[in-house]
């Protein structure tokens, strides 16, 4: 009497992809058999469940809809670099149920996967093996890792990266204009799941010690032996450039400067009622044109507008459109005087890939805020 694991997730996975499990059992020709399921998060058993055989003596449970719900979303922290605090482990253990009346009999246990709130595209959940092939090696997002990331100097920069409980450090080097090297930082060893970055201007000047951050171009980031990231300042334009920095399919934030066009503009809703055409003055009944018909007595208007970008190469505009528009969520948008305020894209459709002969081409992207207009109640 035996049950046997025959497939389970990753050592690290993601939370909102399938989760699944293959097992099967070597009593499997018993009377009234099933799999009894509990489901493990961080040691804890918080579900349990009933399988029946489905092909000969195996049968799958998938653990995503379970846990997916129970692993913390993705907020930028305060700090310059600090555990995310979006991972927890999971664990399966399979037990064999059978007889008359049915009993628990041999039960086995699978490993332990380590998951973090994200959500890949079908086809890179098949093949992506985040411990091989991320952890301190790949930051969170699918932005050319050859082109440096611009960014406003007042806005929020985050970067994320798998760090899998492994001591690394934190290295970056800030260089001005002219490509001399201004200082450089190194943090003490850290064995952070999920590394999150926020490389805000205060974070940067407070913990790393930049002696003058107006006086920095551009800076790189490395997490241990890690790609290299170059964040660029932009301070030159014509036109005063907008920032949107959103949360990305991996957990991750991505940012993205709009230096083209910001449009603003406003939807209107009225409320309104229909007043009857004439009415009593004193004893007599008048019909009085200026006061009647539909009278507006509330409206409503919500701040919407449009973002352009200036021309791009077709490897960043694939990047940008599939990652704001079709996955991207919380975009929060930032203007060079500082402020910011949450939208919503709103846009429905974009090319998912283009390979084309003019290599330079503009996009725009639609949106609505968060915040409205209301007129007093009359």
């Amino acid at each position: 009497m035996a049950v046997t694991i025959i497939s389970e997730p990753v050592i690290w996975d993601t939370s909102d992809n399938p989760l699944p499990y293959v097992f099967e059992s070597d009593e499997a020709g018993q009377p009234n058999f099933s799999f009894i399921i509990d489901v493990k998060v961080d040691s804890q058993v918080v579900y349990t469940d009933k399988v029946f055989l489905e092909v000969g003596d195996r049968a799958h449970f998938d653990a995503s809809p379970v846990v997916r719900y129970m692993v913390n979303e993705p907020t930028i922290k305060t700090d310059l670099f600090e555990d995310a605090g979006i991972s927890r482990t999971l664990q399966l253990v399979v037990t064999e149920n059978y007889g008359d009346p049915a009993v628990n009999e041999a039960s086995a246990s699978s490993s332990v996967t380590n998951i973090w709130k994200a959500r890949v595209s079908d086809r890179d959940f098949k093949v992506n093996d985040y411990d091989a092939d991320y952890k301190l090696q790949k930051f969170f997002t699918d932005y050319p890792v050859d082109t440096d990331i611009e960014v406003l100097r007042d806005q929020v920069v985050s970067l994320s990266m798998l760090g899998g409980g492994s001591l690394a450090a934190l290295n970056m080097e800030f260089f001005d204009s002219s490509g001399t090297v201004l200082h450089s930082y190194t943090s003490a060893n850290q064995n952070f799941d999920i590394w999150q970055l926020n490389l805000s201007g205060s974070n940067l000047t407070a913990t790393a010690g930049v002696p003058s951050i107006s006086a920095v171009s551009y800076f790189t980031v490395e997490i241990g032996s890690s790609e290299t990231r170059t964040i660029k300042y932009l301070d030159s334009y014509c036109h005063a450039p907008t920032s949107v920095v959103w949360m990305n399919r991996y957990g991750g934030f991505d940012t993205f400067l709009f230096k083209h066009s910001l449009i603003q503009s406003g939807d209107v809703k009225s409320y309104n009622y229909t007043k009857q055409f004439g009415g009593w003055n004193g004893l007599s009944y008048d019909y009085n044109l200026g006061d009647s018909g539909q009278t507006d007595f509330y409206k409503v208007t919500v701040d919407n507008g449009m973002l352009a970008t200036d021309y791009l190469t077709q490897e960043i505009q694939n990047w940008l459109s599939k990652s704001i528009i079709g996955t991207g969520l919380k975009h929060v948008l930032y203007l060079v005087d500082g402020t910011n305020y949450p939208i919503k894209i709103v846009s429905t459709s974009f090319n998912l890939k283009q390979s084309r002969f003019e290599d330079l081409i503009a996009q725009s992207v639609k949106f609505k805020a968060s915040n409205s207009n209301n007129s007093p109640l009359i």
